[in-house]
């Protein structure tokens, strides 16, 4: 697919995600879904597809991105 093989895009970044804890299958049933998600919102409400950027998700939870997910230690 050439969503999962452009760098700069939110696709790819969550196929690479969805890669590291499920597996190559999974994750690309997931991009599918997502993409046929995005086509039919295109066709329903007749607006152009935009894509969210390579850092959609760190810009969505600054946080997340930055840390392994795991609860730091209390001193």
């Amino acid at each position: 697919m050439a969503a999962i093989k452009q760098k700069d895009s939110c696709y790819a970044v969550y196929y690479r995600r969805i890669t590291a804890r499920r597996g190559r299958q999974c994750a690309l049933v997931a991009v599918r879904h997502k993409l046929v998600i995005a086509v039919w919102q295109v066709l329903a409400d007749k607006v152009t597809h935009r894509d969210l950027g390579a850092d959609y998700f760190a810009r969505c939870n600054p946080q997340r991105a930055t840390s392994s997910g795991r609860p730091t230690p209390l001193p």
